[in-house]
């Protein structure tokens, strides 16, 4: 979550104003090319091959997602790319956060999140209550006003890891049987058999078990998250997200066999083209965005 960043950052460097420019920027170098990428890349794809998660391009989906609007449009949602929608509200996220920050610091943060959370829920049931089942409220329910609870819940994790006191509830959680416990909890799903009950643990349950889970993993003594494996595909893992319906339309076209084969083919090509993605588009980017900053003569906090 960012909102680590910046409490990391602000421990740092408590003295210098925040430059909220500086951390737009650096947002935008690092989500919008890889974005950008993809999604040319996903239409160039889907004028020859479609599958349920590449589709045949407009030009209506393609500035939608360009200029971040396909979010409230229910025929090109998942237009082109069926994952890019989640990008583009992660775009509305990172837009929002300064007020999110403005708030802390002006109000209680005990009560700013639970409050964000609950205007979230709020909308996520208002709409849903109000708008036409099918398409059209399946769209309004994948909004950011009505999916900004769960990334607030990231913004909550970050609170409790860097905060200067440690419960024994946190040391509980971090605990390697708690948190297996934990994992085998998220997959309850699984042994629901009305799919409309497995959906709603889905959506409104395992987003608590993962963020509490994470706490648990942040404060463990084995330091999970320091494992450079686990660092590394950290930093690939947004291009891995963004570019494996490509590499879906391969397989759907071209097989080795038996899905025993198949899955670990399709794994593996998957994480090198994220990484690839990573390499050749977000990482010089970013690199550019850093050189720029480096030459200009106002000193700026990192993010």
């Amino acid at each position: 979550c960012i909102h680590g960043a910046y409490l990391r950052d602000r421990k740092r460097n408590s003295l210098i104003p925040y430059n909220w420019t500086e951390y737009l920027r650096r947002r935008f170098f690092r989500i919008y090319p890889g974005m950008f990428a993809a999604l040319v890349l996903s239409s160039i794809v889907g004028l020859f091959w479609q599958t349920g998660m590449v589709q045949t391009p407009s030009l209506r989906g393609f500035l939608g997602h360009v200029f971040l609007f396909s979010n409230f449009d229910s025929i090109n949602h998942y237009s082109i790319n069926s994952v890019l929608w989640s990008a583009v509200v992660e775009c509305y996220f990172y837009l929002l956060y300064p007020a999110l920050v403005w708030c802390f610091n002006r109000y209680d943060r005990r009560y700013v999140l639970p409050t964000v959370m609950l205007l979230s829920w709020g909308y996520f049931f208002l709409v849903s209550f109000l708008s036409e089942a099918g398409s059209t409220r399946l769209m309004w329910q994948l909004t950011f006003p009505a999916l900004w609870w769960k990334w607030c819940l990231g913004v909550a994790v970050a609170e409790v890891y860097f905060g200067e006191t440690k419960s024994p509830v946190w040391a509980f959680l971090s605990q390697p049987r708690v948190l297996l416990a934990l994992l085998l909890l998220s997959f309850a799903s699984c042994l629901l058999s009305d799919s409309h009950h497995a959906s709603d643990f889905l959506r409104l349950a395992v987003p608590f078990i993962v963020a509490v889970g994470l706490i648990g993993v942040a404060l463990s003594p084995c330091q999970l998250l320091e494992v450079p494996l686990l660092r590394w595909f950290g930093r690939v893992s947004y291009s891995i997200y963004l570019f494996h319906p490509i590499v879906l339309v391969g397989f759907s076209l071209y097989t080795l066999g038996s899905w025993w084969v198949d899955l670990p083919a399709y794994l593996i090509l998957t994480v090198v083209v994220g990484a690839a993605g990573y390499y050749l588009i977000e990482s010089p980017a970013m690199r550019a965005n850093a050189k720029k900053r480096e030459a200009a003569p106002v000193a700026v906090a990192r993010l």
